[in-house]
């Protein structure tokens, strides 16, 4: 067989690896993935696996069946049943869960354990009676804490997406010369100027994915294309080079959601068990040495119903979607879109 009999046999070899790897994720993707419920943060949308967490407890626990309503189930309470992020998918260190009967001894249970895990107090767990009524509570916080592995420095202020306002960003610009700062990143994939996604590096061991993206699609979606993309840039530079700049919005808000489309409804099989509140804060903030994530969620139920040239540009300067997950691990715990500056750190007027 001549060289290029051989070359051309490698060539299909790969392609054919390629396509069923590509099949592959579209399995798991199918199987597995599900970021909801998501919630608007004015024309952005943010999901953490939290409220599943909490989900899973009551699923498992309360109800030890798939939740379904007697006036009919929506397909949001039929993609929460799936359990597409379990606790497994976290290192222990970053979550705490607890559940049981309505009690003034479960919050003490909750107060404790979170103050000596992460030295925290609950935002949430004061905004229900725990001496009324017969019920169940299912609890949960996730909170990470990270650095990347340099710190970026902070360059120019810009407008996002034409937000007519300017704000903080770091990055590597022209004027950078800290060589270290590219071993924070690794190139997922650039295919234009206006879609690429990057990774910065943690020394914890998280990775914030960064996707360039204008498309409106679902988390899942979205989550599957950068995948997709990344295993087909087989042949592009993963690395920050020295052309190459950065550009990546300060961002910080915090937010609590509540779904009251669960609330009131008979679950079918439980005697006349209700949700009488499902709520879920989050608070989050990235910037030039790393950030932060904590998220509680909360499901309470009783049983009666209740009322540079040549270079490529990585700016992120424009909508993007963000994703956190542990190194080791295929699912994120964290989504975030972010199309305006509502969610960014503003610059101070002098």
């Amino acid at each position: 067989m001549n060289l290029k009999k051989i070359l051309s046999a490698i060539l299909v070899l790969f392609l054919a690896c390629s396509i069923t790897s590509l099949s592959a994720d579209a399995r798991w993707f199918e199987k597995y993935s599900s970021f909801v419920p998501s919630n608007a943060v004015g024309e952005n949308e943010v999901w953490v696996g939290t409220f599943q967490l909490v989900w899973n407890d009551f699923q498992d626990k309360i109800v030890k069946a798939p939740v379904k309503f007697e006036e009919g189930t929506p397909k949001l309470v039929e993609e929460l049943n799936r359990q597409p992020f379990k606790s497994d998918m976290l290192s222990d260190n970053s979550y705490f869960k607890a559940y049981g009967e309505k009690s003034l001894k479960l919050k003490e249970e909750i107060e404790n354990g979170l103050m000596e895990k992460f030295g925290e107090k609950s935002a949430i767990i004061d905004s229900i009676d725990w001496t009324s009524g017969q019920g169940y509570v299912v609890y949960a916080m996730l909170k990470k804490e990270f650095k990347y592995l340099s710190a970026f420095p902070e360059i120019e202020a810009a407008q996002f997406n034409g937000s007519g306002e300017s704000v903080r960003y770091f990055g590597i610009d022209k004027n950078t010369s800290n060589p270290t700062l590219y071993q924070n990143v690794d190139v997922l994939f650039y295919n234009s100027a206006n879609s690429y996604a990057i990774k910065l590096k943690t020394k914890e061991g998280e990775e914030i994915i960064l996707y360039r993206t204008d498309d409106n699609k679902s988390f899942d979606d979205l989550y599957s294309a950068v995948m997709k993309k990344q295993k087909r840039f087989w042949f592009g530079k993963k690395e920050l080079g020295e052309q190459d700049l950065l550009k990546v919005p300060y961002i910080k808000f915090s937010k609590q959601f509540s779904y009251d489309e669960l609330c009131n409804k008979k679950i079918v099989g439980t005697n006349g068990l209700f949700i009488d509140k499902a709520i879920q804060t989050v608070e989050f903030g990235l910037d030039n040495q790393g950030g932060n994530l904590k998220s509680e969620a909360m499901v309470i139920s009783t049983m009666s119903l209740i009322r540079r040239d040549g270079g490529r540009e990585f700016f992120f300067d424009k909508p993007f979607v963000l994703f956190m997950k542990e190194a080791n691990q295929d699912r994120p715990y964290f989504a975030l879109k972010v199309k305006n500056s509502d969610l960014l750190e503003k610059v101070s007027k002098q």
